[in-house]
């Protein structure tokens, strides 16, 4: 549960982005965007830095700061880290068994396992 400062910095936060948002509506019409074609390049790297350069504002990241907290976000990603080897371990035997469906991994503590 967030303290009421942090409640207080989330909705000066939440202001700030929405007028963002606001001054991103306001501003007037804008160009069409026009995928271009180069025999050397096929990422829109180049793009996205000259967009970045003339100071518009990005308004898909404005949306999404918009949604979600940067705290619960921080809280999220410390939560999802795998941490140890078993963890490391079981991550790659999910992901290899979905690449090869057709190996088997014995388990040791099955009772009703065959002997052959």
């Amino acid at each position: 549960m967030p303290s009421s400062s942090e409640r207080a910095m989330r909705h000066g936060e939440l202001k700030q982005l929405r007028a963002l948002k606001k001054e991103y509506h306001s501003s007037g019409p804008r160009n069409k965007k026009v995928l271009k074609l180069d025999e050397m390049s096929f990422g829109d790297g180049e793009d996205k830095e000259d967009a970045m350069d003339d100071g518009s504002i990005d308004i898909k990241d404005v949306d999404f700061r918009m949604r979600n907290d940067a705290s619960q976000l921080k809280s999220l990603l410390r939560k999802s880290t795998a941490y140890g080897h078993e963890d490391i371990t079981m991550l790659k035997i999910i992901l290899v068994s979905g690449f090869y469906p057709q190996f088997a991994i014995p388990d040791d503590f099955n009772k009703h396992k065959v002997f052959f």
